[in-house]
């Protein structure tokens, strides 16, 4: 079960980096540089710091420690910025990335910008070739050294997600029922043949489930995308929307809701379906009140939109 959860919810990531990279390429083109960092870059660092410093004080503070000293523990050792370490706040690996992606995203922009989709995606297979395929045909147990003596540096592999949301996500055509039907069928076969090969393995292979290393992962992202779009292109409803728009808020506070429920029913015999579904659903609804609050500030509102 585990190897199907991976391969479904791991498309989140690539698809937010899909959707930065169509809102961000375009304003990044020929852009004043020290004001575009300026105005975007700093937003991401007191996130990381308020963020874990709030996670881990939770969670320190129901694993035994003193709420105050698990606070100033938090503050000075498990910040995310000093040290760079974000300890237990682990839902925050993917800001340093996509720090990375936005310091990189004025170049690239130029890179892009203008050119044709021929050469656009071109570039998109030489990124996936040095990474996602490389990794994924190494983990289906083939040998592929060749391609390793030529390295990654130049490529990156969350760089193939950010440039590809700038190329379908700006095509505003909408998604006829082939595209949908075959994203679903497409979709489906990634996730049983990596399910079969993790079932035959006897173990989750990590490269295959993972963001910058897995071409399942690359494809499944894509077919997630034109299935959501062509449900949300027939239906449009307000809290999804809203949702969407506070998403980025929701995925750094669940982590330290999810702690305290953790702690607070960790004294009752619940099973485990019934567990998932009290995580899932307290830690989501309560996220979203908090980034509903957190919005209404101005300062604060700065940080997680």
């Amino acid at each position: 079960m585990s190897s199907i959860f991976y391969s479904i919810d791991r498309c989140a990531v690539p698809i937010f980096f899909m959707i930065s990279g169509y809102f961000i390429i375009g304003r990044a083109y020929n852009c004043d540089l020290m004001g575009f960092y300026i105005k975007r870059i700093p937003k991401f660092i007191y996130a990381i710091f308020l963020c874990s410093v709030v996670t881990n004080t939770i969670f320190e503070s129901t694993h035994g420690m003193k709420t105050k000293n698990a606070f100033l523990y938090a503050l000075f050792s498990e910040n995310g910025i000093f040290y760079g370490n974000y300890a237990h706040a682990i839902q925050l690996w993917f800001m340093y990335p996509l720090i990375l992606i936005y310091l990189m995203s004025p170049f690239i922009s130029n890179m892009v910008v203008g050119k044709s989709k021929k050469y656009i995606f071109c570039f998109i297979f030489i990124s996936l070739l040095f990474n996602q395929i490389k990794f994924s045909i190494y983990a289906m147990g083939y040998n592929v050294d060749f391609l390793s003596k030529f390295g990654s540096d130049f490529t990156g592999g969350y760089l193939c997600f950010f440039i590809l949301g700038y190329v379908i996500i700006g095509n505003k055509k909408n998604i006829g029922n082939i595209y949908f039907l075959s994203s679903v069928f497409i979709l489906s076969l990634m996730v049983f043949f990596t399910h079969k090969f993790d079932k035959s393995a006897g173990v989750i292979n990590n490269n295959l489930h993972w963001y910058s290393t897995s071409i399942q992962i690359f494809i499944c992202s894509i077919c997630l995308y034109f299935i959501l779009k062509f449900i949300f292109q027939r239906v449009s409803v307000k809290i999804i929307n809203d949702i969407g728009k506070k998403s980025f808020g929701i995925y750094l506070f669940h982590y330290s809701i999810m702690y305290l429920v953790i702690f607070l029913t960790k004294a009752y015999d619940i099973k485990w379906y019934n567990k998932l579904s009290l995580y899932f659903f307290t830690s989501f609804i309560l996220a979203y009140f908090l980034t509903c609050v957190f919005m209404k500030f101005k300062i604060s509102k700065r940080i997680i939109s």
